[in-house]
């Protein structure tokens, strides 16, 4: 099982003692082990696919991107995220600089001066600080090594793993932010205030109240999901199309039991996964 979270994005200076992009290493002796191992289950080490969803599908990108997984598996598929940002929230790539912060933030908040004394510390511990978001957000780090560049830079310029994919996103993906019967005058000062007067306006424009039955929560959610997920998948797809095969999805089924639970809330963040499981967990009414 691979670490997550704060036990997964450590980063700290070398030549400490310490894994670089912890999760990205554990997955890939996964896949180590399934190359090693999988004939003797009826399986072909020479037809992997990898997926993930949401930072899942970021994990997914970097190993495209990180020479020490090449050839490990043959086809990728991202739902719901991609390395080329999440709209106004950006992206979850970030420099050495950043990750050497963040690790001597650590080692300051439990009085410590180096990875031995770290160690010590009981790990759930350590997994609360990202619980509590004490330190900002945790993602991969462009190392040099592990991640030789920008992993944008490397898609951009073909300078990546050459498989297939598949790549998508929900049609509504983020909740709103206002409530239902919200103002004009309340949407507009909210997405002034959001993304500043230029772009605000502008999107007061391009999404007007009118087009989503006046319902502020409908509207709010159909540009947070085009900002965070829609926008950024598909510049993702123009450009890993220039170089490989990509196979782009956009799924919009909204299960009868989510509109009586969630109303309003359509094909949300994570609502596909269900279908790419055994038919026991999709979801049943009566």
């Amino acid at each position: 099982m691979a670490r997550t979270a704060t036990m997964a994005c450590w980063y700290g200076p070398r030549p400490a003692a310490f894994l670089v992009l912890i999760l990205i290493q554990d997955q890939r002796n996964a896949l180590i082990c399934v190359r090693d191992n999988i004939v003797q289950f009826g399986g072909d080490p020479s037809s992997v696919t990898i997926f993930g969803e949401s930072a899942g599908a970021y994990c997914v990108n970097d190993h495209m991107t990180m020479p020490g997984s090449y050839g490990l598996f043959h086809a990728a598929i991202m739902e719901s995220g991609t390395n080329e940002g999440q709209g106004f929230l950006g992206t979850f790539l970030f420099d050495q600089a950043y990750g050497n912060a963040q690790y001597n933030d650590v080692l300051a908040t439990f009085n410590c001066t180096d990875l031995a004394c770290l160690r010590a510390i009981p790990g759930e511990d350590i997994i609360a600080l990202g619980a509590i978001d004490q330190l900002g957000y945790w993602g991969a780090i462009v190392d040099g090594v592990e991640l030789p560049a920008d992993p944008r830079d490397m898609v951009r310029t073909g300078d990546f793993y050459h498989v297939p994919i598949i790549l998508g996103t929900n049609s509504d993906e983020v909740p709103g932010f206002l409530r239902p019967g919200a103002t004009q005058a309340q949407y507009t000062a909210s997405l002034v205030d959001l993304f500043g007067p230029q772009h605000g306006m502008a999107l007061v424009e391009v999404y007007p109240l009118s087009d989503y039955e006046d319902n502020a929560f409908l509207a709010t959610q159909a540009i947070m999901t085009d900002d965070v997920f829609t926008c950024p998948t598909r510049r993702s797809a123009r450009y890993f199309s220039q170089y490989i095969d990509v196979y782009a999805y956009w799924f919009s089924y909204v299960h009868s039991a989510v509109n009586l639970v969630v109303p309003f809330f359509g094909a949300f963040h994570a609502s596909e996964l269900p279908y790419g499981k055994p038919k026991k967990l999709v979801l049943e009414t009566t």
